[in-house]
C-alpha cells in the first residue's frame, strides 16, 4: 500500500491459558502523508471488512478476531487525547 510508514502486528489475549496462538491480532499502520493515510483507511476498511479499526491521522489500528472490540477498547484509553475514533466495520 503506498506511503506506508510501518506496520506492526501482534496477537493479543486477556488470558493466553497457556496457548501458544491466538485469533485475536492488533495491526498498527503508520502512514508517511494525510492523502496517503485517506485512501490507506478507505483500503483497510474495504479489505478487512469485519475488523474494527481506530483511526487518526497518521495512525490506523485494526484489531480481528472474537474479542476485536474489547481489544481495541482497551487500546483507546492509552492513546493520547483527541487521537482516534472508534469504527466497528464488521
Amino acid at each position: 500500500m503506498p506511503g506506508v510508514g510501518m506496520t506492526r502486528s501482534f496477537e493479543v489475549a486477556k488470558n493466553c491459558k497457556t496457548a501458544t496462538q491466538t485469533t485475536n491480532t492488533i495491526t498498527v499502520v503508520q502512514f508517511t502523508s494525510r492523502e496517503a493515510f485517506d485512501t490507506g483507511s478507505q483500503t483497510i476498511a474495504s479489505t478487512l471488512p469485519r475488523a474494527s479499526t481506530l483511526q487518526g491521522y497518521p495512525l490506523v489500528i485494526v484489531a480481528t478476531g472474537p474479542d476485536q472490540a474489547a481489544n481495541l477498547a482497551a487500546v483507546k484509553p492509552q492513546l493520547p487525547a483527541g487521537v482516534g475514533s472508534l469504527t466497528t466495520t464488521g
